[in-house]
C-alpha cells in the first residue's frame, strides 16, 4: 500500500489507483469491442445488400451486452422497416459508441436507444441516457467532445439534456439507394 500525507494524515491512494486501473482496463474493453465490430462492417460495405432489422438488432444485443460489463445499462429498439445499407449502419454505429463512451463518464449510466424510420430516404436514432448526475449533462465538458465528435460524423443531430439525462438524436440519409 502507498500512503501519502494530506492534512497531517496519512491516506490510502492504493484504492484510487485500483479504481483508475480497472475503469482504464474497461474503457480498453469498450474499445476492442468497437473496432471488432466496426471492423466486420466496414468489410460488409464492399459486398453486402443491406441489414435488415432482425441483423442489426442482433447487432445492438451485442452492443448491450458488452456495455452491461462495464456497468453501463442498456436497452435497444430497431423499429426499422427496409433494410439498411452497411455504410449507414456502420456510421449509426459510429454514433452509438460516441453516446456509449459519454454515458461512462456519467454516474451509473443507463441507456436506450430507438433506430426506426423517419421518412422514405432518411433514418432516425434517438438515444437517452438516465444517470445520477445532478448536472445538465449536455453542459459537461465531455458532452462537448461528444458534439466535436458528431459533427464529424456528417450527421444531422441534436443534444438535449437536463439534470442526469442527455437525449441524442441522429436524422441519416439511407445510403445506397
Amino acid at each position: 500500500k502507498k500512503y501519502i500525507e494530506y492534512n497531517g494524515e496519512e491516506q490510502n491512494v492504493t484504492v484510487y489507483w485500483e479504481l483508475f486501473d480497472i475503469r482504464m482496463l474497461q474503457r480498453a474493453k469498450m474499445l476492442v469491442a468497437y473496432c471488432k465490430r466496426k471492423g466486420s462492417l466496414t468489410l460488409a460495405q464492399h459486398g453486402e445488400s443491406g441489414f435488415d432489422r432482425d441483423r442489426i438488432q442482433l447487432i445492438a444485443n451485442e452492443l448491450a451486452s458488452d456495455l452491461r460489463t462495464i456497468d453501463i445499462d442498456c436497452a435497444s429498439i430497431i423499429a426499422i422497416r427496409r433494410p439498411l445499407h452497411a455504410s449507414t449502419v456502420s456510421a449509426l454505429y459510429d454514433c452509438v459508441y460516441d453516446f456509449a463512451f459519454f454515458a461512462y463518464t456519467t454516474d451509473h449510466p443507463a441507456l436506450m436507444y430507438h433506430l426506426g424510420d423517419h421518412d422514405r430516404c432518411s433514418v432516425e436514432l434517438r438515444a437517452t441516457l438516465f444517470s445520477n448526475d445532478d448536472a445538465d449533462l449536455s453542459q459537461t465538458p465531455a458532452a462537448q467532445e461528444l458534439e466535436s465528435a458528431l459533427q464529424g460524423r456528417n450527421v444531422a443531430y441534436r443534444l438535449e439534456g437536463e439534470p442526469g439525462q442527455l437525449r441524442m438524436i441522429v436524422l441519416m440519409p439511407r445510403a445506397g439507394e
